[in-house]
């Protein structure tokens, strides 16, 4: 989350679903914890130095054999950029997300939540499934 209240969201360049919507995200690294795997992914992707890393959501995908979790951060300042990863990357205040352009369902389901809360607020861990 931007210092302002907005969500950063970036445009994939890479498939699956290249050209849509996704919060920074990727595979962990052998020997990696979930919190430095977030972290990095977020400097891979939207070039953001991103602290203070709390559980959102984790949802199971059994269909797929993966589990997706995603860590709200704080941004420090307003520092991201593009990357091979994501062509575009950009703040969006909560009326301006791009629900039919987002990549994948575990996104969409975790923003939901997350604005369910009030600004500013810390929102309990979302523990889901999504089926085929």
């Amino acid at each position: 989350m931007a210092p302002d209240g907005r969500l950063l969201l970036c445009c994939r360049n890479i498939e699956p679903r290249k050209d849509y919507w996704t919060l920074p995200g990727g595979f962990m690294e052998n020997g990696e914890t979930t919190v430095a795997g977030a972290l990095r992914e977020t400097y891979e992707e939207a070039r953001v130095a991103a602290i203070n890393p709390r559980l959102l959501s984790v949802i199971s995908l059994p269909a797929y054999d993966q589990i997706h979790l995603f860590y709200l951060v704080d941004m420090p300042d307003f520092s991201f950029a593009t990357t091979p990863e994501s062509h575009t990357v950009q703040l969006f205040n909560a009326d301006e997300i791009p629900w039919e352009h987002l990549a994948f369902r575990t996104v969409k389901r975790t923003l939901e939540h997350y604005l369910a809360f009030a600004a500013g607020t810390n929102p309990p861990v979302l523990n889901d499934h999504i089926g085929l």
